[in-house]
């Protein structure tokens, strides 16, 4: 017959795991087992950003290849674009803090002055649209690294 600890410990081991899990999130935990000074940064939240990012690179290159003269339908939708883009990556800066993408800590600051110097020339008038189309290369150039 087991002996009266054993049955308090089978109850008790049980009842604590299914209280932590209850009880602690991912979130919570990380404050604690993380420095300070790290952001940790989801995967989910890497793959939607970099889906995001695929997409507007996908429209940006769509609409610079269009063989019209300047207009400012196509400058609003370069500027819209690249903005919006802007904003993605800014989800994926960890702020001069170290994270647990260190590919993504390596560029993500080439990667938005990259954006937003694309940016500011589209936005001219007349729009230089070259910076524009060199964002995509920035896209290529990180992720050639990878397998």
């Amino acid at each position: 017959m087991p002996s009266f600890r054993y049955i308090i410990l089978l109850a008790l081991v049980p009842a604590l795991g299914v209280t932590f899990l209850l009880g602690c999130n991912p979130a919570k935990i990380r404050r604690f087992t993380y420095p300070p000074d790290f952001k940790y940064i989801e995967h989910s939240a890497v793959e939607s950003a970099m889906l995001k990012l695929a997409r507007h690179v996908r429209s940006l290159d769509r609409i610079l290849r269009e063989p019209a003269p300047y207009s400012t339908d196509q400058q609003t939708q370069v500027v819209n674009i690249l903005r919006a883009m802007e904003a993605t990556a800014a989800e994926l800066d960890p702020g001069g803090q170290r994270s647990n993408h260190p590919l993504i800590d390596r560029n993500i600051g080439a990667f938005r002055r990259d954006i937003e110097l694309a940016r500011r020339a589209a936005e001219h008038d007349p729009p230089n649209y070259f910076l524009a189309g060199t964002v995509s290369g920035a896209c290529r150039s990180c992720h050639q690294e990878q397998p």
